[in-house]
């Protein structure tokens, strides 16, 4: 486990929990630079008064340099408002922790993220040229048998998560938007859906295939085949 905080009374809290699970922590007081190499972790604690204002571009900052690692954002007595809250939801993170809680929920909330970063969650197309890894919210697009990161927002990512789960299938704008608010825990309007489709398309360029369009704002993920010579 890696914690970032400055925060000695919380390090030492999380240093207990993980020596209880017999897991290795790493303590740092600030974040990473931009360019450090990337390395292997499997659960990553983020303070929130490290994350500065805007906790999203903190989160992926870590999921660039850990990118199997589960993240976690903790928030102090300042962060507990419902504002804050929302920005911590909205952030990307895998969770959001209270500083608050008593050390046996912090232990089964920490222990269940590990075990699910440690349980690969990768999908990929039907044929084969599309990967969603869900640990690290990441999609690539196999380029000259080298798997290209695609960029894309955590929302771009949830939808397209969505319609790899229906390869193929028409899904609505109702379902999409059910599943943006599933994962950051904010109402999406269909004109956000559509915003997002749009993004979508673009980031899907390296792929054969496309988000086709089908009456009454239905979407469709599918690939497109190769055409016949002959």
């Amino acid at each position: 486990m890696l914690v970032f905080s400055r925060d000695a009374a919380w390090v030492t809290r999380l240093g207990k929990v993980a020596e209880r699970g017999g897991w290795p922590v790493e303590a740092r007081g600030d974040l990473p630079e931009r360019g450090t190499a990337a390395y292997e972790r499997t659960l990553i604690v983020l303070d929130r008064s490290l994350a500065g204002v805007s906790p999203a571009r903190a989160v992926a900052a870590l999921r660039e340099l850990c990118t199997g690692a589960a993240v976690a954002l903790a928030c102090g007595e300042r962060e507990a408002g419902s504002t804050a809250l929302s920005e911590a939801l909205a952030s990307g993170a895998d969770e959001t922790l209270l500083k608050s809680w008593s050390d046996a929920r912090l232990a089964a909330r920490l222990s269940a993220l590990r075990d699910a970063a440690l349980a690969a969650d990768a999908r990929f197309s039907a044929d084969g040229g599309l990967r969603l890894d869900r640990r690290a919210r990441r999609a690539y697009a196999r380029s000259r048998s080298r798997w290209l990161a695609l960029r894309m927002t955590a929302q771009d990512f949830e939808l397209l998560w969505r319609l790899l789960e229906r390869e193929g299938e028409e899904v609505g704008r109702a379902e999409l938007s059910d599943a943006l608010e599933s994962a950051f825990g904010r109402e999406a309007g269909p004109e956000t859906v559509s915003r997002r489709i749009l993004a979508l398309r673009l980031a899907l360029a390296p792929w054969r295939g496309t988000i086709e369009s089908a009456r009454g704002g239905r979407y469709r993920l599918a690939f497109a085949r190769r055409r016949s010579s002959t």
